[in-house]
């Protein structure tokens, strides 16, 4: 039968009836694409738009059907094509090109193309073939896998199974080649028996399994596996086969074809009985004395008793071939085996699921301890349940081992003392091939610990074989000796390598630490090296080799000080070379093998973590005596400096950071290192401060500030300066300017500022060229860890890492997790860049008061404001004093003056419609940085103002702000609950009304005074300071005056210094008749303000 040769009741009987009439109502849907003697092609159309497509195969007068519709096979599809087909008008021979043909001439079209010309080929994905003998149920069989290969080569890359045959029909993929397809084919109908042919393997006991093997053997791509991967299969010389029969262990006989081949089996097949040989990459004829028929019927016998065996005796007897019989009496012939009995036990942990199974002896922690004992006899190995007796061996067949029961016995009396627990079937099967069928296991740590320290020298004693897997958990080995190998880097890095030596052999510390962090995440976890107990045994595992204990002590060092490096889940550890003080910390006193240690060393003096740098001379120039610890400071910047490193100087308020910084300046430019200027950003209130401090402490800086409108006008003189002033608010709008200057060095004030990056001043900032930076700031941690990272990222660039892996690191585990350990961590990598000092820790150099003037510049509004009172009042003043003369004019004097000064206080303190549109004072905004940053430092503060709804304004201000306080002015009928309530620190901040506190208090909880407006008499205003500074307090007082730069209050100050007796005549109502005031005085406080600087 064949695609042009066929009846109806072939198709009845391929497809059966029932196919046959539902193909009937689709005979005009069919659209035939080739009829040929091989296979029927056709296109059907069926209930879905695209037609389904149709292929009958014909060969040696069988049928395989395959469609593209879901039922795939024997459909009414390809009964449909199959009764259209048998209708159609057929063919004469030579009139058309079969399929079979196509093929064949496909091949022989490349057959006979020139050869090409060798290049190099890309890998290509291919089909392989392994060839697999016997097991159990399963026939020997082909399976298939996809990988890539490069021509004439070995597969690389993974072998990928593939087991898409019934899909090959439809639609072919490219790396399916034309003798692939062929082997499918035929396979495909060896298997079908019925249509079945779904399996995830092909089958060799059908009647093409020799020529698919003979013809994938010449495409290389037919393989078998040996150990160590997988290798081509040829056809090679042709070996002798001698039938025998092989003795099993229950004493049944099953024929065996020995070809004088170890590692070969056979595999009969309808054409010849082959060997295969994956060693050797070979596969060939069998070659029998007796016909092959009969050695193929032979081979498939059963295993056969005594009395089956008699009957193929005789049977064999009668065929007339000299081939060898069955035994009827089989174990009497066998070789016996007499050995002295050694049992072993062999002890190993699995990790085992925490969900799911059976697991009596699985420990808390996922795992089960177990061990299988053995009988060995020399070579032979018996589970201690087996009974047996006849065994077969590799190299005498079945041998009949004399066992000693007595001494198995006593060996397993012995192994009951131990006490351990037998595992459930369940349990022992959960295993796997770990164990065959008797393992013991416990389920508590202790019991393994004194099994290590005691019963295996106790089993050991009395006969038994221990052997003890690398993966068993209670036992290990220990460090002889740890190591460390530093490799510094042109490029300014520190590569290190950490090992440890077990055994005499050294082994990478890195990967064993990934591995551990992998398996134990408290390790990299916030907060998780304080869950880790110093004497808890940590164990280290590397594969093939017992575990490594060490004690956590000495990895929670490492770990700690490595933290953010081993959080890149990376053995590659690599510093910059700013953390060589790290690596010295690293290794310490503790007992490291080093290499390269000597210039980690200097590096790590080079950045002050040692004693601390040597102390400098202060400048010639500076009009200034330093204390001594700004003497140190100035050491510590001219330090930095020589090291090109950043810092940031973190001084208390009040200590002086400017003066340090106006000293670092000016001795190098008296050094003649400053070639350059250097540019100071900082916060507009403290343009006059740094203005001021440079003209009275180093007058011999050039200093130029850019401010104002007019500052454009400097630009082209930058150059010419020692030192240039510029504002956060200022700094990105000139960029463009600054940024083709090349600074001596850059000077961040309240560096704070800059804790956001992507702000605009922040952005502008990274773009200035500088070959320092320094950072000031006396809180450079306001809120989070990310505002230092700000700083150091300006600073250090690159120290800290990027910011998210800031953020991952170290900010969220410290501020979420309050991981403390991290934050000791993160503490001493940055201590080396950050000095600060708190007044408590100088309080022996401070004097006992401390005062100081704080300028504070008003912005625009208030600006305009202050000039249009000044500008009216001065009128109204120059007309009273011609009219009456100045000793009659002091009422409208003292109100000018008031309304000037209330002005600078805030705007609102005017009851003018005019005033109170000027919402802002930059005197309050000062004050409200001010006192977070102070309180922060723990200061308790006593805030004085001489106007009481002032104290209302910044009591307002203090609630937005969440900050506690209590108040006491002239109204205040209960003077003792705020007083108590502050000196018992229930608070820290004390609001009080000049006049109402500037006496009778004592107030020694306090060691911080602000004066919020300054009084003419300064003898009111030291009066309401030493409502701190008096006798009980134990700590230096600082005394901070808010004044507005340019202003009445600046004069007012003057007049303090040079006329303290005239002032407080002319004002204060006591003595107002006493003294007079000049019209110089007049026109002095009611002078203009200066322009905005």
């Amino acid at each position: 039968m064949n695609g042009l040769n066929f009846t109806l009741e072939d198709a009845v009987s391929y497809f059966g009836d029932r196919e046959i009439q539902k193909g009937r109502g689709y005979l005009n849907k069919v659209k035939l694409e080739s009829v040929s003697e091989d296979a029927i092609v056709a296109r059907v159309q069926g209930t879905v738009p695209k037609p389904y497509r149709t292929v009958i195969h014909f060969a040696s007068n069988r049928v395989l059907s395959i469609c593209s519709c879901p039922v795939s096979t024997r459909c009414k599809h390809g009964a449909a094509a199959m009764l259209v087909a048998m209708k159609a008008p057929k063919s004469k021979v030579g009139t058309e090109v079969r399929a079979g043909a196509q093929e064949w001439l496909a091949e022989l079209r490349r057959a006979v193309a020139p050869a090409p010309v060798d290049r190099e080929v890309s890998p290509t994905v291919v089909v392989l073939w392994e060839i697999l003998p016997a097991e159990g149920w399963l026939p020997p069989r082909l399976v298939c896998f996809k990988t890539r290969q490069q021509p004439q080569g070995a597969p690389i890359g993974k072998l990928e199974p593939w087991k898409s045959f019934r899909n090959v029909l439809k639609a072919r993929p490219t790396f399916v080649t034309d003798g692939d397809l062929e082997a499918i084919k035929m396979l495909l109908l060896d298997s079908s028996k019925g249509g079945d042919y779904q399996l995830d393997y092909f089958s060799l006991e059908g009647a093409y399994a020799f020529k698919v093997l003979e013809m994938l053997a010449e495409t290389g791509r037919l393989i078998g596996r040996r150990d160590d991967g997988v290798v081509p299969l040829r056809f090679a010389e042709p070996h002798e086969g001698t039938l025998r029969w092989r003795v099993l262990r229950s004493g049944e006989q099953i024929p065996v074809l020995d070809v004088g081949l170890a590692e070969a089996w056979c595999l009969p097949t309808s054409e010849a009985i082959l060997y295969v040989d994956a060693v050797a990459g070979a596969i060939g004829h069998v070659i029998t004395e007796q016909p092959k028929d009969l050695v193929v019927a032979i081979l498939k016998a059963p295993a056969l008793n005594p009395l089956e065996a008699k009957s193929a005796k005789e049977l064999l007897k009668g065929s007339g071939q000299p081939i060898a019989l069955p035994s009827e009496a089989p174990t009497k012939s066998l070789p016996k085996v007499k050995v002295p009995l050694v049992p072993a036990l062999i002890v190993s942990s699995l990790e085992v699921p925490l969900h799911g199974g059976t697991w009596n002896l699985r420990t808390s922690d996922g795992f089960i301890d177990f061990a299988r004992a053995e009988f060995r006899y020399g070579d032979i190995v018996l589970e201690v349940d087996d009974e047996g007796e006849l065994i077969e061996t590799n190299d005498q067949g079945t041998v009949h081992l004399v066992r000693d029961k007595r001494a198995e016995k006593k060996a397993l009396r012995e192994l009951a003392k131990i006490e351990l627990v037998e595992l459930s079937p369940p349990e022992v099967k959960s295993l796997g091939n770990q164990v065959a069928r008797v393992a013991f296991g416990h389920p508590n740590s202790w019991h393994w610990e004194k099994f290590m320290n005691d019963t295996v020298h106790e089993l050991e004693s009395k006969g038994w074989k221990l052997e003890i897997d690398p993966e068993f958990r209670y036992y290990h080995t220990t460090v002889s000796s740890w190591h460390v190998d530093i490799e510094t880097s042109q490029e300014g890095w520190l590569d290190l390598e950490l090992g440890i030596t077990v055994d005499d052999e050294r082994i990478d510390l890195g990967k064993l630490l990934v591995d551990l962090f992998a398996r134990d995440p408290r390790w990299l976890a916030p907060g998780g090296l304080s869950m880790i107990a110093d004497d808890e045994m940590i164990f280290l595992k590397q594969p093939g080799s017992p575990r490594v204990g060490v004690e956590a002590r000495r990895l929670k060092h490492i770990v700690g000080t490595l933290i953010d490096l081993f959080s890149r889940r990376s053995d590659d550890l690599r510093l910059s070379a700013f953390d060589a003080s790290r690596v010295k910390e690293l290794i310490g006193d503790s007992q490291w093998d080093t290499t390269g240690l000597d210039k980690v060393r200097d590096l790590a003096s080079s950045q002050l973590a040692g004693d601390g740098p040597t102390l400098v001379e202060p400048p010639r120039g500076l009009k200034a005596t330093l204390r001594q610890y700004q003497l140190e400071g100035l050491s510590w910047l001219q330090f930095l400096k020589e090291h090109d490193l950043g810092g940031i100087l973190a001084d208390d308020m009040g200590l002086g950071k400017t003066l340090q910084t106006l000293a670092h300046i000016l001795t190098e430019k008296e050094a003649g290192r400053l070639q350059s200027p250097v540019l100071v950003v900082l916060p507009t209130s403290l343009v006059n401060t740094w203005q001021d401090e440079a003209s009275r402490f180093t007058p011999d800086l050039k200093v130029l500030t850019l401010h104002g409108p007019e500052r454009k006008s400097h630009f082209g003189t930058i150059g010419e300066h020692d030192l240039v002033l510029t504002t956060y608010a200022l700094v990105w709008r000139d960029i463009a300017v600054l940024q083709e200057q090349v600074f001596h060095m850059l000077v961040l004030d309240e560096a704070q500022n800059v804790k956001n990056p992507t702000a605009k001043a922040s952005a502008a900032i990274r773009q200035l060229k500088t070959m320092h930076r320094l950072c000031l700031s006396g809180t450079p941690i306001e809120n989070h860890l990310l505002e230092l990272w700000s700083q150091f990222d300006i600073v250090l660039p690159g120290f800290l890492g990027e910011r998210n892996f800031f953020r991952e690191i170290w900010s969220t585990p410290v501020e979420v997790h309050q991981d403390l350990a991290r934050l000791q961590v993160l503490a001493k990598r940055v201590r080396p860049f950050i000095l600060r000092r708190t007044k408590s820790e100088v309080a022996a150099e401070l004097p006992a008061k401390t005062v100081v003037i704080q300028a504070v510049e008003m912005q625009s509004a208030q600006h305009d404001l202050y000039e249009s009172v000044r500008a009216t009042m001065d009128k109204r003043i120059r007309d009273e004093i011609v009219s009456k003369g100045i000793e009659r004019s002091h009422i409208v004097i003292l109100d000018a003056l008031l309304k000037l000064r209330q002005v600078c206080c805030d705007p609102r303190l005017l009851k003018s419609s005019t005033a109170k549109r000027t919402a802002s004072s930059s005197k309050l905004s000062a004050l409200m940085e001010m006192i977070p940053e102070l309180l922060e430092e723990g200061r308790r503060i006593l805030l004085f103002s001489q106007f009481t709804e002032m104290l209302d304004i910044i009591a307002a201000e203090l609630k937005r702000s969440k900050i506690d306080f209590v108040t006491l002015r002239g109204d205040t009928r209960d003077r003792k609950t705020p007083v108590d309530r502050f000196q018992n620190k229930e608070v820290p901040l004390f609001l009080i009304s000049l006049k109402a506190g500037g006496v009778g208090l004592n107030l020694t909880a306090a060691d911080t005074v602000i004066h919020y407006d300054p009084w003419w008499n300064p003898a009111a205003e030291d009066q309401a300071t030493d409502r701190a500074h008096r006798i009980g307090q134990t700590k230096p007082v600082f005394v901070y005056k808010l004044i507005v730069a340019g202003s009445i209050e600046e004069k007012i100050v003057a007049l303090q210094e040079r006329k303290a007796q005239l002032a407080a005549g002319v004002l204060d109502e006591a003595q107002s008749s006493s003294v007079k005031f000049g019209e110089d005085d007049i026109a002095s406080l009611l002078s203009p303000l200066p322009a905005n600087r």
